[in-house]
């Protein structure tokens, strides 16, 4: 030893090289680091990629059915709703065409079609609020002139759903358009360039964990629409009826 400490340097890994065994001791087999090093990486990339799909993408193993209303059991508007809308002077009948339990409303040239009791205001005020689709906390409040009809809880609608593919589709309200003997019962997207269609008086497949239903899409000269095949659907909502408000203390 000369009392100099000697200078460290880091040695290369391929300089590294296997160890001689003892006589009479077992040999550990080497791995290479960069193949460990290299294995690492693409475990993370694969762990990224699967966790930047959507959930119901990589953990659906059934459709997920979600059963929602915008009013509390007392028949005011949920926590997290907005009214972004308000119409005055309205009637509403019973029986919504896409959540039962709920009113079918106009205002004006305006039809708004799921509404709920809501009792917000004073004891003599009357009033719904509205929701477009199920999946938007956004809605609009109707004033009435009338008590509406009661409208009792009734079978359950599926009221939206959303695609395996991610896309989300709208029920359909009104007389139903045709498609080479199919009903089309949803509506997907702002453009409706693709719509879920039904055989008249059936309902969706729900013969598998996955519900599934058929497709059509719009032709290239959007004269019509061409059947395709069925797709998984990865949610389903339905719309739960009013509470019991003060409106239905006469029905039954």
């Amino acid at each position: 030893m000369n009392g100099r400490a000697s200078a460290a340097r880091d040695i290369p890994v391929a300089e590294l090289q296997p160890v001689t065994p003892v006589a009479g001791t077992r040999r550990v087999p080497t791995v290479s680091l960069r193949r460990v090093a290299a294995f690492a990486v693409l475990m993370v990339a694969a762990s990224a990629a699967w966790f930047a799909q959507p959930l119901t993408a990589r953990s659906a193993a059934s459709t997920q059915l979600v059963a929602t209303r915008p009013t509390t059991a007392r028949d005011v508007p949920q926590p997290g709703y907005a009214v972004v809308r308000r119409l005055e002077g309205g009637t509403c009948e019973a029986g919504s065409e896409v959540v039962q339990g709920a009113y079918r409303c106009f205002a004006g040239n305006d039809v708004v079609d799921p509404c709920w009791e809501d009792d917000t205001g004073s004891p003599t005020s009357l009033q719904v609020v509205c929701q477009a689709e199920p999946w938007k906390h956004t809605l609009t409040t109707i004033s009435l002139d009338s008590v509406p009809p009661y409208s009792g809880p009734g079978g359950s609608f599926t009221w939206g759903v959303q695609l395996a593919t991610g896309q989300r589709c709208l029920a359909e309200q009104g007389a139903n358009s045709m498609v080479d003997g199919y009903g089309v019962a949803y509506a997907c997207g702002t453009d409706s360039k693709l719509v879920l269609v039904l055989p008249l008086g059936h309902r969706i497949d729900k013969a598998t964990p996955i519900w599934r239903i058929r497709e059509a899409h719009l032709n290239a000269s959007a004269s019509g629409y061409t059947l395709a095949g069925t797709v998984g659907i990865s949610v389903a909502w339905h719309g739960l009826p009013s509470g019991p408000g003060r409106w239905d203390s006469s029905g039954p």
